[in-house]
């Protein structure tokens, strides 16, 4: 369930950038307090105001469609314990903003 949500975002920041002539993509991922953060961000032309406060919480109707991929995504993480959060960048773009829950095992590095 975890990796089409995933995927369902990367795809949705592509499209973005690709309406806006870009091609970058920038990633990020760290672990802290039992908490692992995962952040893409765009840089096409971001979300209307009142589309990104909706946004993966019911269907909106605009011109890229009507958010069902951003809404499964948020339903899947919620399943899992986890939050999705959608920002617009202040420069260009979007922020895509994913925080899930981890149990560490006795083998697992841990975060200091």
């Amino acid at each position: 369930m975890l990796i089409p949500a995933l995927v369902n975002l990367i795809h949705n920041a592509v499209n973005s950038n690709q309406e806006n002539g870009n091609d970058r993509l920038e990633v990020r991922c760290y672990a802290k307090q039992q908490q692992c953060f995962l952040e893409f961000r765009d840089y096409g032309t971001g979300v209307t105001k009142g589309n990104i406060e909706a946004l993966g919480y019911e269907l909106i109707n605009s011109n890229k469609g009507l958010g069902i991929a951003v809404l499964l995504s948020n339903m899947t993480l919620e399943r899992l314990g986890g939050t999705l959060h959608l920002e617009n960048h202040a420069d260009l773009g979007c922020t895509t903003k994913i925080t899930l829950q981890y149990r560490s095992t006795p083998h697992e590095v841990t975060d200091h």
